[in-house]
C-alpha cells in the first residue's frame, strides 16, 4: 500500500476549509468504480499538465489508479469532516 498523504493534504485543507469534506465524499462514494479510469485519464494528461506547471497531476493519476487509493483518500476525508471547523 502507497503513501499518498503528500498528494491528499493541499486538496483535503482546501476542501476543509471550504466546507466541502461532506459533499465530497458522496461523490467519491458515487464515482468510485471509475476512479481507476479517471486515474488512467490523469496519466494521460499529465506530461501535458507538467509542461503547464500543474505537477500534481501524475501524483492523483497514481492515487485513482492504486487499488487502496480511493480508499485512502476516503478514509482522509471521513478523518477531516470530524475535526471541528478552525476560524481563521
Amino acid at each position: 500500500m502507497q503513501d499518498f498523504n503528500g498528494t491528499m493534504t493541499p486538496a483535503i485543507t482546501l476542501l476543509a476549509r471550504r466546507k466541502l469534506v461532506t459533499p465530497t465524499l458522496l461523490y467519491l462514494a458515487g464515482h468510485r468504480p471509475l476512479a481507476f479510469a479517471a486515474g488512467q485519464l490523469l496519466a494521460v494528461a499529465a506530461p501535458v499538465a507538467a509542461i503547464l506547471g500543474q505537477s500534481a497531476v501524475g501524483n492523483w493519476a497514481a492515487l485513482l489508479s492504486d487499488p487502496d487509493g480511493p480508499a485512502q483518500l476516503e478514509l482522509a476525508l471521513s478523518g477531516r469532516e470530524t475535526e471541528p471547523a478552525h476560524h481563521d
